[in-house]
């Protein structure tokens, strides 16, 4: 169990992190890092309300103009726009909730650990690693630093239905 400098490029972490990871710590810099991270997350979540608050009344007065000003149109153009506007409503919402909970998670900064084979299966435009209970979304480059088939050790967040990866070595005897 050394530091590999392969593993190391392909996600972004060093020597010092890996040694504080292991012992069950975080470096200064990755409590910055989340830090930062959480803090990102919460000023999107309140980017998020203030288009719920400001562009969705602006968008309900425009339609109620243009519905009023076509004749004949009926109620069927009122309830579409209602609609529509009650599902970005739901949509901006349920992203702003999402996006909280992980920026509390980041912000919790709760450092775990597995280690297992290393399984790798296919997603949509990259692939998904799992390492005992851990599962993380891997890029073309991170793919060809693993060796699918081998013990690892990961050194994660648990931050939504995929970890965040700090560190990751394989393990001994591995």
């Amino acid at each position: 169990m050394s530091y590999d400098p392969k593993l190391g490029l392909a996600f972004s972490f060093d020597e010092q992190e890996l040694e504080a990871n292991r012992a069950g710590r975080l470096t200064d810099d990755q409590m910055i890092l989340l830090r930062n991270a959480a803090r990102v997350g919460r000023r999107q979540g309140r980017r998020n309300l203030v288009m719920l608050a400001v562009i969705l009344p602006v968008v309900a007065v425009l339609a109620g103009v243009v519905i009023g000003r076509t004749p004949g149109s009926g109620n069927a153009p009122v309830v579409i726009v209602v609609v529509a506007l009650t599902l970005f409503a739901a949509v901006i919402l349920l992203a702003t909730r999402a996006g909280r909970r992980r920026a509390d998670r980041y912000a919790a900064a709760e450092l775990r650990q597995a280690q297992g084979t290393l399984r790798i299966r296919t997603a949509s435009t990259d692939w998904i690693a799992e390492v005992g209970p851990a599962r993380f979304r891997i890029d073309a480059e991170r793919l060809t630093a693993l060796d699918e088939g081998s013990t690892y050790r990961v050194n994660y967040l648990a931050t939504g239905k995929l970890a965040s990866v700090l560190s990751i070595e394989r393990a001994a005897g591995a």
